[in-house]
């Protein structure tokens, strides 16, 4: 019996709750958020029936039972170090995956990485496993220099850009030197209610002197999402 804790029950956490339906393996799911799933239009979830298998909710970690094989933090990142710590001292796990971003300060992040030092944490950065970019970093010359574009309309480029960058950096190898704003970039308002996100805008990230750009125009005339690579 596979024991899964999902902390976070939001548009990603929901997510990751149809995918843990899909699997195969029995599973004991337990899923803590403040607010009920049942508040958010998921009613329906009451009635979940799979043999051998279990779903329920909670609004708080010590609600739950106390050893999980897999812990999963879909939440925002306000407060994920205090959240981190609630996970440590209420629960055992041996593996645990964590949405980008991680934190919101450097300081933040080196206690989280004292927290979970001893466990096997994944963070959901994977375009650099998928084939098609595994194909391209064996094509790339690491001896010399590289430049990637990334652009695009209404992509979310504060967000989205870190699976860009982790992409750049399983290319090039180096780490970030500086980060320029080469258009400014603007307040828009976010998916999620409440949220403000920063886009439409430039920026330059420099890698020693590997470039990665990246571009996202708003354009209200269009609501669809893409980008466009170009690798030099």
């Amino acid at each position: 019996m596979n024991r899964i804790c999902l902390i976070g029950f939001g548009n990603l956490g929901y997510r990751y709750f149809q995918a843990i339906l899909n699997i195969k393996l029995k599973f004991e799911l337990s899923v803590v958020d403040i607010v009920a799933p049942f508040d958010k239009g998921y009613a329906h979830l009451s009635n979940f029936k799979k043999k051998n298998s279990t779903v329920k909710f909670y609004k708080k970690i010590n609600q739950t039972s106390k050893n999980f094989d897999l812990v999963i933090i879909s939440t925002t990142a306000d407060k994920r170090l205090q959240l981190i710590k609630d996970i440590k001292k209420n629960l055992k796990f041996k593996y645990i995956i964590i949405e980008k971003p991680l934190t919101q300060s450097n300081y933040e992040l080196s206690q989280i990485k004292k927290i979970i030092k001893n466990k096997k944490c994944w963070v959901d950065t994977h375009k650099r496993f998928t084939k098609p970019y595994k194909f391209i970093g064996n094509k790339i010359n690491k001896r010399h220099k590289i430049r990637m574009n990334v652009e695009g309309k209404n992509w979310g480029i504060c967000c989205n850009s870190l699976h860009y960058l982790d992409l750049f950096y399983s290319f090039c190898r180096s780490k970030v030197s500086s980060i320029s704003e080469i258009k400014k970039m603007k307040w828009l308002k976010s998916k999620r209610n409440n949220y403000y996100e920063l886009d439409d805008g430039v920026i330059e990230i420099n890698c020693n002197k590997n470039i990665l750009k990246l571009i996202s125009e708003n354009n209200k005339k269009k609501n669809d999402e893409f980008v466009k690579i170009s690798i030099f």
